[in-house]
């Protein structure tokens, strides 16, 4: 493909004939490089290719025969051998032949079928590229627009206008690298009258920089005091410091440093000129970060050991163990862990950490059995002893807990219950382990949560088999819900199935579930159900505060939904005053302060994210 892709350009440059070497940038405008389909110049064009070009092993008279061809050298050295033969009607036919050619080949025979067309009549060309299936437009337009710029500049600009802006710079670009001699106000003249003037701008940049890099100290030393005050100009000065380094290698960083005083250009060049050094020789690279004086969150540094901590990061962690700063050291060995852990398969990097010291091990392998956890939470509960900080060990224990239970459940429970490593929070571990083998096996689900103690003030294991089961099988939650061992549990599991009876668009039964709970705990029922209800049906609610059992729950259900309307304008005015005729005067008050109050539901949204 490659070298196919190789000869399309080679032959595209001597089927395009090249300006004279004293041409205007504004070339009168004329049709006689474009009359006729067999000009003299195309003529010449066609010999040089059938006297340099080997003969192709096979020939062809449709693209259909390209799949006789084994190679893509040959299939591209053929279409070639065809182009030379063809008049532009032929070439039409065989464009429309293109779109049945295999999509592996099919954009690069496109391009050879438009180049040569753009050399007969650049107008069907242009015509042809935008209408084309299976082909990168804007390298068609960037092309046709090329060679067009060569035999008539006006032209090629004037058809210009009529493309789209993202057309319009892909026509830009072919006209500026063919006419790469045009001066800065020319190219800004043509911007302006394209409605591209930045991208002109841009270009000029771009070439300027190019310039620069050329002699990068002596350029850095001319830019720099202007340029680093300006965020425009910051793309220049990253270009000529990446030139300077590949020149001169890392002193240039001191030199750097010494001629920048606004700190938010150094900043980012530093960043720029430390990760193309990183590539080259990473070792150096983060030696030499690790010196710098001013690198505010040792953003730069952190990023150069991320870097090599890609590739190697054995060795970055024993460069930052030996040499980084006391005050640096520790978060950046946790973030080349991290860095390590996220792109090294886990049980590849626990057989490197065995082999390393105490402190890498502990700073290693948690994010190793993080990302384990993930992917075998099997092995991972097997290897969780090695973790000593209690707090990495419960968040990898909810890891595995989470990955396993929604594979094995029946097998996570058996772990959290029976290993003694999850003893200090295997409470926390059971709610989510029960909520998943509630969809496989409520019936023990439910046995294994009764099983486990409970206070009065907590909040029993039962709940979290009920809230799982009311999204599943509501009629199973329901006769789940006398199980519940204490008011608490049972305030909340019934909150739960209630909200989503109203979810499911039974609004009406939900209120009366609410009879079930004792009435100190009937209040916060109410209220979630309007929170929920506003929420999912805030029409819907409306017309039913009046089955609200009391006063009070009725002003509380029309405050929330009043305060959730105009958060998200879901109400007509007209609907909150119908609302504001249930409102008691304590809500009216809240309402004012913001009805921030309103929404506190106790522990019960921590409950349902657990």
């Amino acid at each position: 493909m490659i070298l196919g892709i190789g000869l399309c350009v080679a032959l595209y440059l001597v089927f395009t004939p090249a300006p004279a070497e004293n041409q205007e940038v504004s070339v009168p405008t004329g049709s006689s490089a474009l009359d006729g389909n067999e000009s003299n110049q195309e003529d010449v064009a066609i010999q040089s290719v059938e006297s340099n070009a080997p003969p192709a092993d096979v020939s062809m008279e449709s693209l259909g025969d390209l799949s006789r061809l084994s190679s893509d050298f040959e299939r591209i050295q053929s279409v070639y051998s065809l182009l030379a033969q063809v008049d532009k009607r032929r070439l039409l036919s065989l464009l429309e032949e293109s779109v049945s050619v295999d999509k592996s080949v099919r954009p690069i025979i496109q391009q050879a079928l438009v180049h040569r067309l753009t050399t007969i009549d650049p107008q069907g060309a242009l015509t042809q590229a935008r209408n084309l299936e299976g082909t990168e437009t804007d390298e068609l337009l960037k092309s046709i627009f090329s060679y067009w710029a060569r035999v008539d500049l006006d032209e090629a600009i004037a058809e210009s206008k009529t493309l789209d802006p993202h057309e319009i710079r892909a026509a830009m670009r072919g006209i500026f690298v063919s006419r790469r001699e045009m001066s800065d106000a020319d190219r800004l003249k043509i911007g302006q009258s394209l409605g591209q003037h930045e991208f002109a701008e841009s270009w000029n940049t771009t070439l300027k920089a190019e310039e620069y890099a050329r002699n990068p100290e002596e350029s850095w030393y001319e830019v720099v005091d202007r340029a680093q005050g300006d965020s425009t100009q910051i793309t220049l000065l990253n270009t000529i410091a990446k030139a300077w380094f590949r020149k001169d290698g890392l002193v240039v960083i001191d030199r750097i440093i010494e001629s920048t005083t606004n700190q938010r250009a150094l900043a980012v060049v530093l960043h720029s000129v430390f990760q193309l050094a990183v590539q080259s020789n990473p070792r150096n690279a983060l030696e030499r970060a690790l010196q710098l004086e001013n690198d505010p969150w040792d953003s730069i540094v952190g990023s150069v050991a991320n870097a090599w901590a890609q590739t190697d990061p054995k060795r970055a962690l024993e460069v930052i163990q030996r040499l980084a700063p006391e005050n640096k050291r520790q978060r950046l060995l946790e973030n080349t862990m991290q860095t390590w852990a996220s792109g090294e398969d886990p049980l590849v990097m626990l057989e490197a950490l065995a082999g390393m010291d105490k402190e890498m091990q502990e700073l290693g392998t948690p994010g190793a059995l993080s990302m384990l956890a993930t992917k075998s939470p099997k092995e991972a509960a097997n290897l969780i002893g090695r973790v000593v900080d209690v707090g990495e060990k419960r968040h990898i224990a909810s890891q595995i807990v989470w990955s396993w239970s929604q594979r094995e459940p029946t097998e996570a429970l058996h772990w959290v219950l029976n290993d003694p490593h999850t003893e200090p929070f295997r409470h926390e571990l059971m709610s989510s382990t029960l909520a998943n083998l509630a969809d496989e096996d409520p019936g023990l689900a439910m046995s294994v949560a009764l099983a486990q103690p409970a206070e009065e003030t907590e909040v029993g294991l039962e709940f979290f088999v009920i809230s799982s089961l009311a999204y599943v099988d509501v009629g199973q939650a329901l006769e789940f819900l006398p199980q519940a061992r204490n008011s608490k549990t049972r305030m909340y599991a019934y909150s739960t199935v209630g909200m989503q009876m109203v979810s499911s668009g039974n609004g009406d039964e939900a209120l009366e579930l609410g009879e079930n709970i004792g009435e100190g705990d009937r209040e916060l029922y109410y209220r979630m159900l309007a929170f929920s209800w506003t929420s999912k049906d805030p029409d819907g609610l409306l017309e039913s505060i009046d089955k609200f059992p009391s006063a009070e729950s009725k002003s509380k259900a029309a405050a929330i939904l009043t305060l959730m309307g105009k958060m998200t304008s879901g109400l007509k005015d007209e609907q909150i005053e119908k609302a504001s005729k249930y409102l008691l005067q304590e809500d009216i008050e809240e309402l004012e302060k913001g009805g921030m109050g309103l929404l506190n539901m106790g522990d019960m949204m921590e409950l349902m994210n657990m």
